[in-house]
Formats: C-alpha cells, sequence, structure tokens
C-alpha cells in the first residue's frame, strides 16, 4: 500500500513477465521473456541508476546509466558488430570501441580540452593516436598498404619526431626548436641522405649516398670550420677548412692523378704533392714574405729538386735528365756559390 510496493508475475503464450516496483518515484526491476527475446531492467531514482539487458534476434545490449548527467556504460552485440561505450561526465571521460566487419575502433577521451587515444583498424589501414593538451604532445601511427609513418610532436612550437617508410623509401626526421636543431634520413631508390643541423647558423653534417657518388660534409660556424668528402665515378675529394683566412687541406684521387695540398695562413705554409702520369711534384713554401721554398719534381724529363731560404740568401738546385746533371749552392748576399755540370 500507499503507493508502493508491487510485485508481479505472468506467464503465457507470448512470453513470461517479472516485475517489481518500490516507491515513491523509484526502484523498478523487470524482466521480460518471449519470442522476440529477453529483457531485463533495473531503474532506481531519483533521476538516476539505469541497468538494461536485452538479448535477441538483432543482438544483445547492456546499457548503465548513473546521475546525475554522468556515467554510462553500453555494450552492444550484433550482425554488423560489437560497441562498447563508457562516458563519465562532466563534459570528460569516454571510452569507446567498435568491432565489426569494417575494422576496429577503440577510442579514449579525456577533459578538459585534452588527453585522446585512438586506434583503429581495418582493410585500408591501421591508425594509433594520442594526444595530450595543451596544444602539445601528439602521437601518431599509420600502417597500410602505401606505407607507415610514425610521428610524435610536442610543444610548445618545438620538437617533432617523423617516420616514414614505404614504396619510394624510408625517412627518419627530428626537430628540435627554438630554430635550431635538424636530423634527418632518407633511405630509397635514389639513395640515402643524412643531414643534422644545429643553430644559430651554425653546425651542418651532412651525408650522401647514391648511383653517383658519396658526399660527405661538416660546417660548423661562425664563418668557419668545413670538412668534405666526395666519392665517385670521377675520383674522390677530401677538403678541410678552418677560419679565419687559414688552414686548408684538401686531397683528390681521379683517373688524371692524385693531388695533396696544405695552405696554412697568414700568408705562409704551403705543401702541395701532386702524382700523375706526366711524373711527381712536392713543393714546400714556409713563412713568407719570400723566404723557404722547397720544390722537388720526379719525371720523363728529368728529377729537379730546388730549395731557397731568404731573405735574398740560401739557394740549392739541382737537376738529373736526359740533357745531364746541375747542381748549384749559394750562401749569403755577394758570396759563397758552388756550381756542378755533368751531361
Amino acid at each position: 500500500g500507499s503507493e508502493g510496493d508491487i510485485e508481479m508475475k505472468t506467464r503465457g503464450s507470448e512470453g513470461d513477465i517479472e516485475m517489481k516496483t518500490r516507491g515513491s518515484e523509484g526502484d523498478i526491476e523487470m524482466k521480460t521473456r518471449g519470442s522476440e527475446g529477453d529483457i531485463e531492467m533495473k531503474t532506481r531514482g531519483s533521476e538516476g541508476d539505469i541497468e538494461m539487458k536485452t538479448r535477441g534476434s538483432e543482438g544483445d545490449i547492456e546499457m548503465k546509466t548513473r546521475g546525475s548527467e554522468g556515467d554510462i556504460e553500453m555494450k552492444t552485440r550484433g550482425s554488423e558488430g560489437d560497441i562498447e561505450m563508457k562516458t563519465r561526465g562532466s563534459e570528460g571521460d569516454i571510452e569507446m570501441k567498435t568491432r565489426g566487419s569494417e575494422g576496429d575502433i577503440e577510442m579514449k577521451t579525456r577533459g578538459s580540452e585534452g588527453d585522446i587515444e585512438m586506434k583503429t583498424r581495418g582493410s585500408e589501414g591501421d591508425i594509433e593516436m594520442k594526444s595530450r593538451g595543451s596544444e602539445g604532445d601528439i602521437e601518431m601511427k599509420t600502417r597500410g598498404s602505401e606505407g607507415d609513418i610514425e610521428m610524435k610532436t610536442r610543444g610548445s612550437e618545438g620538437d617533432i619526431e617523423m617516420k616514414a617508410r614505404g614504396s619510394e623509401g624510408d625517412i627518419e626526421m627530428k626537430t628540435r626548436g627554438s630554430e635550431g636543431d635538424i636530423e634527418m634520413k632518407t633511405r630509397g631508390s635514389e639513395g640515402d641522405i643524412e643531414m643534422k643541423t644545429r643553430g644559430s647558423e651554425g653546425d651542418i653534417e651532412m651525408k650522401t649516398r647514391g648511383s653517383e657518388g658519396d658526399i660527405e660534409m661538416k660546417t660548423r660556424g661562425s664563418e668557419g670550420d668545413i670538412e668534405m668528402k666526395t666519392r665517385g665515378s670521377e675520383g674522390d675529394i677530401e677538403m678541410k677548412t678552418r677560419g679565419s683566412e687559414g688552414d686548408i687541406e684538401m686531397k683528390t684521387r681521379g683517373s688524371e692523378g692524385d693531388i695533396e695540398m696544405k695552405t696554412r695562413g697568414s700568408e705562409g705554409d704551403i705543401e702541395m704533392k701532386a702524382r700523375g702520369s706526366e711524373g711527381d711534384i712536392e713543393m714546400k713554401a714556409r713563412g713568407g714574405s719570400e723566404g723557404d721554398i722547397e720544390v722537388k719534381g720526379r719525371g720523363s724529363k728529368g728529377d729537379p729538386e730546388m730549395k731557397g731560404r731568404g731573405s735574398e740568401g740560401n739557394t740549392e738546385m739541382k737537376a738529373r735528365g736526359s740533357g745531364g746533371g746541375i747542381e748549384m749552392k749559394g750562401r749569403v748576399p755577394e758570396g759563397d756559390t758552388e756550381k756542378k755540370v755533368r751531361g
């Protein structure tokens, strides 16, 4: 009595029903079983708490709701696929899973304005994504017939990591801000590239490998320090430069011959070697201005050797060849000379 407590059971050709109600304006339990399916339902007030289960030819549903304006759990299973969903308020927290013939989806969101995790799997490929706020932190992976991509970003305005793999080649890239730090690798049918840059306005390392040859290059600022190596069908080159306005080392090797050269400033210190089909040359010059020279030459025309030391004194020269031999020495101004000629 007094508008409360009802228990009822009915059984018949159409099915069975069990129902309980308790007042005031709350508590209902109901079960129905029949040819169309089964239903179990519970409600509890005020304006909250519902549990419902349905089973039938079209599929199964399980649902729970809890108030106020929050908390939903729902599961559906059927011929088209499965769905699981959870929501929690206020304005945040969603978890959802769907599975079906077209593919699978898993999703999580958490507020406020942050935290998303999503996974999709299907015939076209797979996607995994994570994002975290505010305005930063994204992780994404995609896999499919065209290739794979992995990407990470971190804010604010800095930090990107990306990997891509596909039929055309592979790419790996890292960037770090602000306005500095890049690392990149590419691999493909045309060749490989590795590059590093560091700011501000300095520090580059680059390697390229391909059908035409290989290149390695390093630069360091400001306005100084370069190292470069190239290797290819035409020959090899190694070069180093260091500033300011001094220090060069260079080596070239190829079909025409080899060259090694060193220079050091200011206006002094040169070493050079050349080897080729016509002969060899070695030259040294030290300490400007117009002092210290050594030259050696070897070849089919003869072998000259020359030394000179300043200022305006000290000369030695030797020449040997098909024409004969010459030796000459000279020391200090206006004195000391030796000369030999054979031929």
